[in-house]
């Protein structure tokens, strides 16, 4: 039988389907299609108390956080003889469709979408329906970053253990960015710093004084026995190098020795040698900043973007975080009578809308007039809600020296989750293996009306909620989490791996273990489908701050806040939250 997609385009929403064989004479009686109604309901919105935010990225409007529907885009209905929950081994039932309109019939929070003239197959008895929350179509990085992006994959024969979603990677590669490759040019240009002395060449890498020495050592992060991996963005190399100028220029040598031309040498090299330098690397691929690293290795900088032994994320790693989608796994309902469609202008509730369909768990026969799938569809992405509490304690950095926090010292700039992998046709993990494994980066951790979230300072009070979507984690798997942080107490401090300076970022880890427990399947993992999962968030220092993104699968990590969660359904139509 010859199988082909059919994109149609309704007043609504695109919506694919597949279709079957399309000549009717060759078909037996109990495969000739059955011309019907088709219907599903969108879950009601989640309606949340004031002090909780419900399931959304940033701005209200884009998550229906204000209760103002989005509406859905790439409609995919599949259907299914199988008489109960569709399994990864069931095969669809393919069916052709002829429709002469689309409706929605909408109430003040229930959607009702309803299709007229559509052709389903003798023995359809459910549906796998999955859909995308309507927004801009546009492929561009700050769209993504904006609505999150997800890639679906639906094959051509609808076979749901075809079907598989994916995070999309904000970079596809771990190549070198022409950025990245500038500022080591830069930083190794800085390190060959050398002056003419008496007809001979001096380095500044084999100076014999000892405070230049101790300053090259330093410059390019030399520890006892090998070089460590720094910041590498914009921010941190300029503020960086900018120090070392100030120290630079602040040593004392007599005129015309081998020290001073060398101190004139290095101040020379960091002014004249920053032509073409990139200002906002790598928040301009879309990266964190601690995902731009170098190292200091046979004598130049290298860029470092892949997981190495430096234990620092590789680039390719990052995601985008999921976009609102929508997923259900239904039987359907039927009616012998007419088409229903009056109750789909009249009735308030899905429920309504349902008892008005005779059969229950019901099975498309030649007479059949109307079909509604059940169970409206959901939410297909968790939630991860984070809100930070009010300093109990006094932050000292990892010299011991205390840092004055007040309202506006370290806004919240981004949040990253490890954990994540692909799903399968029902939205959970199909795979276990660390090579799957990407780190969402939510650089819009903005608060329900879009302000900034700030640490509360001591004696403050809990901020508003930031929200991440994100794809189900792993039964009974760890999950890391790391809250990015801006320095703007004009303060630099030290934290586990090096100085923070005024104005860059720095990142703080905590580890997130599964609720536990028997009596519900969500307390089995950190994230859950159509759940959101409240994360409180303590920091009580930050001798543990890392000004790089370490490798998140490496079992050596320090833990530098503290978390507590609380893990809620949300799809209301099950349970509030309280």
């Amino acid at each position: 039988m010859r199988k082909k997609r059919l994109r149609l385009i309704l007043p609504l929403l695109v919506l694919t389907v597949l279709s079957g064989c399309t000549n009717d004479e060759s078909l037996r009686t109990d495969e000739q299609p059955v011309r019907a109604q088709l219907a599903f309901a969108v879950a009601p919105l989640t309606k949340l108390h004031q002090d909780k935010a419900p399931l959304h990225r940033t701005a209200a409007s884009v998550v229906q956080a204000d209760e103002h529907f989005r509406g859905l885009q790439e409609l995919h209905l599949i259907p299914f003889a199988k008489r109960g929950r569709v399994e990864i081994s069931d095969q669809p039932k393919l069916f052709g469709v002829d429709y002469s309109a689309g409706s929605d019939y909408s109430k003040t929070n229930a959607h009702f979408f309803y299709y007229e003239g559509m052709q389903l197959m003798n023995g359809v008895a459910s549906f796998l329906v999955y859909a995308r929350a309507a927004g801009s179509s546009d492929a561009s990085l700050a769209n993504k970053q904006y609505y999150g992006a997800l890639t679906a994959n639906y094959p051509a024969d609808g076979n749901p253990a075809d079907i598989s979603f994916s995070l999309q990677s904000i970079r596809d590669n771990n190549d070198v960015p022409s950025e990245a490759a500038a500022i080591a040019r830069y930083l190794t240009a800085i390190a060959h710093a050398e002056c003419l002395h008496e007809a001979h060449t001096y380095s500044w890498s084999a100076a014999t004084d000892s405070k230049l020495q101790a300053f090259f050592l330093n410059f390019i992060n030399q520890g006892q026995e090998t070089t460590a991996p720094m910041a590498g963005s914009s921010v941190n190399v300029n503020a960086y190098v900018r120090e070392l100028r100030s120290k630079i220029a602040a040593l004392t040598y007599s005129d015309w020795t081998v020290e001073r031309k060398l101190q004139q040498a290095i101040i020379d090299s960091i002014d004249n040698k920053a032509v073409g330098l990139p200002v906002n690397y790598p928040a301009s691929i879309g990266l964190p900043d601690g995902a731009a690293v170098v190292r200091y290795t046979n004598g130049q900088f290298v860029p470092q973007t892949t997981t190495t032994l430096a234990r620092v994320a590789g680039i390719r790693r990052y995601a985008h975080p999921a976009d609102l989608y929508y997923y259900a796994n239904s039987q359907i309902k039927t009616t012998t009578t007419d088409t229903r469609k009056t109750y789909y202008e009249n009735e308030a509730t899905w429920t309504d809308v349902l008892a008005r369909y005779e059969t229950d768990n019901g099975v498309v026969r030649n007479n059949t007039t109307s079909v509604a799938i059940k169970e409206p569809v959901h939410y297909a992405v968790g939630c991860l809600q984070m809100r930070l509490n009010p300093l109990t304690v006094s932050l000292s950095d990892a010299d011991g020296r205390y840092i004055t926090v007040d309202a506006t010292t370290f806004p919240l700039t981004g949040i990253i989750v490890g954990s994540q992998r692909p799903v399968g046709f029902d939205f959970k993990p199909t795979s276990t293996s660390e090579v799957d494994v990407r780190y969402v980066y939510d650089c819009y951790p903005v608060a329900p009306d879009n302000s900034v979230i700030y640490l509360p300072p001591y004696g403050g009070t809990t901020s508003a909620n930031s929200n991440t979507l994100l794809l189900q984690t792993p039964d009974d798997e760890e999950v890391t989490v790391i809250a990015e942080f801006q320095n703007n107490s004009n303060v630099t401090f030290r934290g586990l791996n090096g100085l923070v300076y005024p104005g860059t970022r720095f990142y703080l880890l905590g580890i997130l273990a599964p609720e536990g427990g028997a009596t519900y399947d969500y307390q089995r993992r950190v994230i859950t489908q159509d759940y959101v999962t409240t994360l409180n968030v303590s920091v009580n220092s930050l001798r543990k701050a890392y000004n790089v993104v370490p490798d998140l699968l490496t079992e050596r990590l320090e833990v530098g806040i503290q978390l507590t969660a609380d893990w809620k359904m949300a799809t209301p139509t099950i349970v509030e939250l309280e």
